[in-house]
């Protein structure tokens, strides 16, 4: 998915990054030396993110509808505003 996503969004004047957070338990304690448990839900790995704008998903359900979610609001996002998340990274040591 990353290689097919660098080709859909080759030519955008921004870099766009796919990741998978839902496999960085399998080799974040390799890597940091703190082990870091499976997320249970998408929510739970968007809340961990690093930046208070990355925290945000936006889908359209089956019936048309748009869900957000969106932990810290969205006037970071509209005010191009970069802040820590407040929330720290769930970890266990």
């Amino acid at each position: 998915m990353i290689k097919a996503g660098q080709k859909v969004f080759a030519d955008l004047p921004a870099g766009v990054e796919i990741r998978n957070e839902a496999r960085v338990h399998l080799w974040y304690e390799e890597k940091f030396a703190v082990a870091y448990p499976p997320y249970d839900s998408t929510e739970a790995a968007i809340d961990s993110f690093a930046a208070t704008t990355c925290c945000l998903r936006v889908r359209v359900e089956a019936d048309g509808r748009w869900r957000v979610h969106a932990p810290h609001g969205l006037s970071d996002v509209f005010n191009l505003v970069v802040r820590p998340n407040p929330v720290p990274c769930r970890r266990t040591t």
